[in-house]
Parts: C-alpha cells; sequence; structure tokens
C-alpha cells in the first residue's frame, strides 16, 4: 500500500530538477479531483501561469501562429 510517508521518502531522493514535473502533477490531480473551486483557482495555482498568460494576450497578433499551424 502507498503511503504519504512512502512518496515523501520517494520524492526526497529525486534531484531537485524533478520537483517542479511533480508539483504540475500534483496540481493536475488536485484539479481532476475538483479540489480546485474553478479553472481560475488552478491557473493560478500553476507557477509563473498569470504572468504567461498576460504575455500571451500582450502578444502582438502578428507574432502569433494561425490556427491551422498550431500543433496540438
Amino acid at each position: 500500500m502507498i503511503t504519504r510517508e512512502l512518496l515523501k521518502q520517494e520524492i526526497d531522493v529525486l534531484p531537485d530538477e524533478a520537483l517542479e514535473d511533480i508539483q504540475k502533477y500534483i496540481l493536475f490531480q488536485k484539479f481532476s479531483l475538483g479540489i480546485f473551486d474553478n479553472d481560475t483557482d488552478y491557473l493560478n495555482s500553476v507557477k509563473d501561469m498569470a504572468r504567461k498568460i498576460t504575455d500571451g494576450m500582450n502578444e502582438p497578433i502578428d507574432n502569433c501562429l494561425c490556427e491551422n499551424e498550431v500543433a496540438w
């Protein structure tokens, strides 16, 4: 059985570079489980997301890709 203590031990042996990905996964799980009240709470919990959204909104349209050029 997986416990919080076991997960903490596993995380403690990982390199620091892996911690951001782990946090993103935890946030995604919280969102999937409905722990956040709304999408805005989720987006605000992601590091630098508000800044990234604002930067994207301020990007000149000429610098953006056309919809059919976006690789989904």
